[in-house]
């Protein structure tokens, strides 16, 4: 059997299937310091929190780009919707023009 890093196990859940339909999903960045080679640069790690149908909470994505931007939301969007995502009743998000 082979052993997997925690990083392929990251992957692996970045890309898991989703539900079809999340009632209501919760959008934000916040900015970590990041360190990249030999500097350190405050990046945004874009997350997604999904409120599932029995309402638990589930976080279906977390991304990081260097700046906050509706493009890059985009990207978070199309992903989404590539692993599985077809509907969602509500989007709570700050006032980001774009999304």
């Amino acid at each position: 059997m082979m052993m997997q890093t925690a990083r392929e196990d990251v992957f692996q859940w970045l890309e898991r299937p989703l539900e079809k339909r999340y009632p209501i999903l919760y959008l934000d960045a916040t900015y970590w310091h990041t360190r990249r080679e030999d500097s350190v640069s405050n990046e945004a790690y874009y997350t997604v929190l999904a409120v599932k149908e029995d309402r638990s909470r589930e976080v279906i994505a977390l991304l990081n780009h260097p700046t906050e931007g509706s493009n890059n939301w985009r990207e978070a969007f199309e992903n989404l919707k590539k692993r599985g995502l077809m509907e969602v009743n509500l989007v709570v998000c700050d006032g980001l023009t774009g999304i």
